[in-house]
């Protein structure tokens, strides 16, 4: 296995994480499984067999699979565990190297354990190009896993008590049970997971480079090309292996316990009620859009809305709305300025009206009709289905304004403008062309809309997509979109959406009141790509023409006008 940051980059697209798992068949002397099998000692706890043996017993979502595995030879050879199997170590180079007299040259495709398999110290493979594939029928326990270049399917669960690295797009990690791992790192490496996730951290390659992984990993087990700042720090297998067989840790447990930086989102609140001073907090005029005046967002099933009415100027109405379509119930809550009432006797007194918040409340029980009937109640008067909801709704409402204003923090507006003034991306700032709607820059296509003033304004956005493989060997595009957004009391905020598949035509889903995981995935893409354009426009600066440019007349010309590349 080699550092991440040295392998060569693939053209995405070309192939599919099941397709790049089988590389191109080595040339080895055609060995029968009894000639291999002289050459082990008893203790060896594999069985040689042929593919064609075992075949059938594939199952058929792995890329060994007959429907799917390319080559296919009957005679190619496989170890097998007819029952549980208990090791220090594998080593998914050379699995039989513990237990082999004589070195044949022979080649194993994959290791079928028909039950549990339990690794007390580490698996491995040094060669992220060919090594063997493991397939456990049950349960993989092991204390740390470092791989590359061939597929691990684990038909039960899988328990890393310390680290799972998978590097390199030939190799993908499987399990159709439940994970649990101290720490997931994936570089340029696919992993499905049917069932449940838990782990303190899980990196890819943008955490990687954005996260702090000195802080996570043990520095003798990482490398750099330069003492730069800015240089990206990369995986060292060996060093790693080196530690594990000395009895150390590659891990830094006390900073993996602490929390994920892009989740600690500040609280703006003192306390959970539904009092004025929260009210207008999640409705302050550098929470709203001057446009719509509003936000809206979905979390764990529930719509939240957070309106201003300002038809009098004077007067404004704070809305908060909640809806779960699975219960068929909605809440809202309208908050406007009233005046308290003054008896004759104290206006004779000379006592004059005071200004104070009335917060009205209302209910439906039906939102799924076309025509949905709103019930104004008093507090006592909710019933116990919207109490429920009411508190849930609350409690994210809060949690999204703070996630707002944090994310505000994290990227500014002003940081926005500045990438789109790159000279890198004024040859390709036309949203609407084909041709000159962004670059792919890294493992990233940017795209840029520049704000245009008038009757019909347009905010400044830059967009941000991924190519993600999918199980079935298809591809889709995600976007991330960072609009700037100009708030009612003036100032700037970068408002975060994300779309799931760009072919698709539903609208973008607001992130950054949702907060979480999913923002914070948001935010590790932002800092890559931002990180990678600024990089490359420096260099263009220099006199060096973009890679991605080099076919486009249009850019090319454009900088050579500007100056920046030789006539």
């Amino acid at each position: 296995m080699q550092q991440s940051s040295q392998h060569a980059s693939q053209p995405l697209g070309d192939t599919g994480p099941l397709d790049a798992a089988l590389p191109p068949m080595p040339v080895f002397r055609l060995i029968t499984p009894l000639e291999l099998a002289t050459q082990l000692s008893p203790e060896c706890p594999f069985q040689v067999v042929r593919y064609g043996e075992i075949k059938e017993e594939i199952p058929q979502d792995s890329s060994y699979a007959p429907g799917h595995y390319v080559w296919g030879d009957p005679d190619e050879l496989v170890l097998l565990v007819d029952g549980d199997l208990k090791l220090d170590t594998l080593d998914l180079v050379d699995p039989l190297a513990p237990w082999r007299k004589e070195d044949l040259g022979a080649y194993i495709r994959f290791i079928l354990v028909r039950g549990n398999a339990e690794i007390a110290g580490y698996v491995h493979s040094l060669e992220t190009d060919g090594a063997c594939g493991l397939l456990v029928s049950g349960d993989l326990t092991t204390t740390n896993a470092i791989v590359g270049g061939q597929e691990i399917r684990v038909g039960g669960n899988l328990l890393v008590r310390e680290l799972f690295w998978g590097d390199y797009n030939h190799g993908e990690l499987h399990v159709v049970g439940n994970t649990e791992a101290a720490l997931l790192i994936q570089t340029d490496y696919s992993m499905q997971f049917d069932g449940s996730v838990q782990c303190m951290r899980r990196m890819d390659d943008e955490a990687m480079t954005d996260d702090g992984i000195e802080e996570i990993i043990e520095l003798d087990c990482l490398s750099r090309e330069s003492e730069d700042p800015d240089s990206v720090w990369s995986l060292d297998a060996g060093a790693m292996l080196e530690r594990l067989t000395a009895g150390k840790s590659v891990i830094r447990a006390e900073s993996l316990s602490a929390p994920d930086p892009l989740l600690c989102t500040v609280n703006l609140f003192g306390d959970a009620t539904i009092s004025p001073e929260n009210f207008l907090r999640i409705c302050a005029e550098d929470m709203l859009p001057m446009d719509i005046r509003g936000y809206d967002f979905h979390r764990e099933g529930i719509s939240l809305q957070v309106r201003v009415n300002i038809e009098d100027a004077d007067a404004p109405s704070y809305i908060m709305q909640m809806e779960d379509p699975s219960r068929n119930i909605a809440a809202r809550f309208v908050m406007e300025q009233i005046e308290t009432t003054v008896g004759i006797i104290d206006r004779l007194k000379g006592r004059r009206p005071e200004t104070g918040w009335g917060l009205w409340n209302f209910i439906c029980s039906d939102v799924s009709s076309d025509q949905s009937e709103w019930t104004r109640v008093e507090a006592h008067e909710i019933p116990p289905d919207h109490v429920a909801l009411v508190l849930e709704g609350w409690r994210f409402l809060q949690e999204g304004a703070s996630s707002r204003h944090w994310t505000t923090e994290i990227v500014p507006a002003s940081e926005i403008r500045d990438l789109l003034a790159l000279e890198i991306c004024k040859p390709y700032d036309d949203y609407d062309d084909d041709d000159r709607c962004g670059f792919w820059v890294g493992h990233c296509h940017a795209a840029f809309r520049q704000e245009e003033q008038g009757p019909d304004p347009v905010e400044p956005t830059l967009r941000l997509s991924r190519e993600l493989h999918q199980p079935d060997d298809t591809s889709v595009i995600e976007s991330y979109y960072f609009d700037v957004e100009t708030c009612m009391d003036g100032s700037e905020r970068v408002r975060v959406r994300y779309k799931a598949d760009q072919d698709l035509e539903d609208s973008p889903a607001q992130l950054d009141p949702v907060g979480g995981a999913e923002l914070a995935r948001a935010l590790r893409v932002y800092k890559r790509g931002a990180r990678e354009m600024r990089s490359t426009n420096a260099d263009l600066l220099s006199g060096m023409a973009p890679y991605f440019a080099r076919d486009d007349r249009f850019a090319m010309n454009f900088w050579k006008q500007q100056g920046y590349l030789s006539r």
